[in-house]
């Protein structure tokens, strides 16, 4: 029997939220053992840590209702905020997305298991929850460059 994509997107949320404290510890060490990150090495882990875990709960509910617009705009303004304070902390944008794409990779990571312990998930199931989650990424990315740039005056 294949698996609905509201189905996929609930309990892919769950499993999201389960690993929730896996996922930021594993980026928290991505982030401190990247070389490019200088800045990332001076802020305390409640610093770095920052608007990422509100990313997450963001995506959780995005899997859930991904058209919502309020959860869209939420999602819009946290990411716009993190733009803003790692502008502050001297992040250049390079650093700022490579902090989105570590968080991607993590939770590629725990799609790809998802997907290996639920063999029901098919089809179109899988694109949902698959596309879901890369456009939540483009989409928080876009936020923050969009008021990084702003913070820096050139938007």
């Amino acid at each position: 029997m294949m698996v609905s994509q509201c189905t996929v997107g609930a309990r892919l949320g769950e499993c999201l939220s389960e690993r929730k404290g896996q996922i930021m510890a594993k980026w928290v060490n991505a982030m401190q053992s990247d070389p490019r990150h200088t800045p990332a090495k001076r802020l305390d882990e409640v610093e770095l840590r920052d608007h990422f875990e509100e990313i997450l709960d963001y995506l959780k509910a995005t899997l859930l209702k991904a058209f919502d617009p309020e959860i869209k705009q939420g999602m819009r303004a946290t990411a716009s905020a993190h733009g803003r304070t790692r502008r502050q902390q001297g992040y250049d944008l390079d650093q700022l997305l490579s902090e989105f794409s570590h968080l991607r990779s993590e939770i590629i990571v725990v799609l790809a298991e998802f997907f290996e312990l639920n063999p029901e998930v098919g089809g179109a199931a899988r694109i949902y929850a698959s596309t879901t989650i890369h456009r939540y990424f483009d989409d928080a990315m876009r936020a923050s460059v969009a008021e990084y740039l702003r913070a820096l005056g050139c938007g």
